[in-house]
């Protein structure tokens, strides 16, 4: 529990909630976490848990073995490790890696449920590209309360530019403002309202894609590609 509670902020950071399943008594609780200076929550459960799972211990059946569950808000499984040896248990900060590259992945979101939700991500950005002489802008419009994330960002999907075919492009992507995200998503790097791509040194028609990641503060679409392009 040490270990976990020394990545308490980056579990945070990385859309998590730590939750430490014990058949242990509240009353029992109460008294022994804050004796220990543990910080995890800890929820107590019937130990006919353990028997539902597989992991009852058949010496002592009110104690499971240990094991490591991580659950997507979908509910799918991305981990369910248990060990007979008491005293071997999952690397917390393999744990961690393996919950933020889901997130990274666009994957770990509490996904749109109903279409008329669906339609709401659609219209919450809208993207445009104009040439300017040499220089091509390409403009996206983010919609109040959402955001995506700027390219300092690195736990979430970070916006991302590629031009066809022309390697003498020099682009300019925005950063993003760190901003403290609610829902105790901790923080990111975050691009809200209208922002504006440039590419320079081109002429003739360009094209290319961008990729994005819609949010808001307590959920992300899946990470999306965008074609773009502008006339000569």
């Amino acid at each position: 529990m040490r270990d976990w509670d020394r990545l308490s902020e980056q579990i945070t950071a990385a859309g998590a909630t730590l939750l430490v399943l014990t058949a242990d008594a509240p009353d029992t609780l109460n008294r022994v976490v804050p004796q220990k200076g543990l910080e995890a929550t800890f929820v107590p459960v019937d130990p006919a848990l353990w028997a539902r799972w597989g992991i009852t211990n058949p010496k002592r059946e009110s104690v499971p073995h240990p094991g490591t569950l991580v659950v997507a808000p979908d509910g799918t499984v991305l981990l369910f490790e248990t060990h007979v040896n008491y005293r071997v248990r999952e690397d917390a900060e393999q744990v961690l890696a393996r919950i933020t590259e889901h997130r990274a992945s666009g994957q770990l979101i509490a996904a749109p449920a109903q279409e008329s939700q669906a339609v709401v991500w659609d219209a919450a950005l809208r993207t445009s590209a104009e040439r300017r002489g040499e220089t091509v802008a390409i403009t996206l419009d983010i919609a109040d309360g959402f955001h995506v994330y700027g390219t300092k960002e690195r736990t979430a999907r970070p916006l991302a530019l590629r031009v066809d075919g022309r390697a003498e492009a020099e682009l300019t992507l925005p950063e993003g403002s760190k901003t403290e995200l609610g829902g105790g998503l901790g923080e990111a790097w975050v691009l809200t309202g209208r922002q504006v791509i440039t590419v320079v040194g081109t002429s003739g028609a360009i094209a290319g894609e961008l990729d994005v990641q819609l949010c808001t503060e307590t959920a992300c679409s899946r990470p999306r590609t965008v074609r773009w392009s502008a006339g000569p």
